[in-house]
């Protein structure tokens, strides 16, 4: 497997991960949590691989990462709309140029990164092909007007204030523009319950199965 830091541009990185095989695959760009592009997120980007994808995450942090929910807060706030939009650009950019991909684009992202993903697929429509979302949350719900690539969730029991919001919000909203939404909730599983880092929250059924969920929904969107 071919594996590392890769610059997209001048100003953006990015952990890219692929079989070592001259095939062309779909890539997948990743969306990280608020913590950055850790081991964690590395590590799925390298299952990608290991699924016949050109995997892909974006680094919006350009290189740090937080420990915990405060500092990664303090690395949000300087990702701009501006600053997200560009960075994503670069991924996008780079994929579509990459000689082992096809050119059909799935989005990925994980807590903060799943809406990261779902916000992505909006702005870059003709790009994005498929959006995967483990619970996250758009912080724009105007930009779903623009969204094309259908969308799969994966969504904890246990995490109310995510939860909720698809039941009651998103899946009403997505309803009544005509989009593409399909999603599942696990009985018992918390927020983040895919990170293994995070024993308190890690549901390792619930993971296994949303991941394959995922793969699924890739393999039938972005396989064409």
């Amino acid at each position: 497997m071919v594996t590392g830091m890769i610059e997209l541009d001048g100003e953006t990185i990015g952990y890219e991960a692929r079989e070592d095989s001259a095939a062309t695959r779909p890539g997948i760009l990743v969306f990280h949590e608020i913590v950055g592009v850790v081991d964690y997120l590395k590590g799925v980007t390298r299952n990608l691989a290991e699924n016949g994808y050109l995997g892909l995450a974006v680094d919006l942090y350009e290189g740090k990462t937080a420990k915990g929910f405060e500092d990664g807060r303090f690395l949000r706030e300087k990702v701009t709309d501006e600053v997200f939009k560009a960075k994503t650009e670069a991924g996008l950019r780079h994929l579509k140029s990459n000689p082992y991909c096809t050119g059909r684009i799935g989005v990925l992202g994980f807590c903060l990164g799943g809406g990261l993903a779902l916000t992505a697929a909006c702005l870059f429509p003709e790009d994005i092909h498929a959006c995967s979302v483990f619970y996250g949350k758009i912080e724009n719900p105007e930009l779903l007007k623009n969204l094309r690539a259908p969308v799969w969730g994966n969504f904890g029991g246990e995490d109310p204030r995510i939860t909720d919001w698809v039941l009651k919000e998103f899946q009403p909203a997505m309803k009544k523009l005509g989009k593409q939404f399909d999603f599942k909730v696990y009985p018992g599983a918390k927020h983040a319950f895919h990170n293994p880092t995070i024993p308190a929250w890690h549901h390792p059924e619930a993971a296994k199965d949303a991941w394959l969920q995922t793969l699924e929904f890739f393999s039938r969107r972005l396989r064409v």
